[in-house]
């Protein structure tokens, strides 16, 4: 099953900190077991940030409980 780690926030320190933990877990994403994304509240105004998903954090709580 593949795990999803959400990033709070889309913003400069969430932009940043993303390329690290895309280094960091650079083996898992390439054997398809983690997907790393982007996870703001509020509106959602478009769907990826440097190529990752966005979502809101109403959808990251969801894709939690399953």
């Amino acid at each position: 099953m593949k795990e999803v780690l959400g990033i709070i926030g889309a913003g400069g320190h969430g932009r940043e900190i993303m390329p690290m933990i895309q280094r960091a877990m650079s083996n898992e994403i390439k054997n398809g077991n983690v997907e790393l994304i982007f996870v703001i509240e509020g509106e959602i105004q478009e769907r990826f940030v440097n190529s990752y998903p966005l979502i809101s954090f109403e959808e990251f709580i969801y894709l939690s409980g399953k």
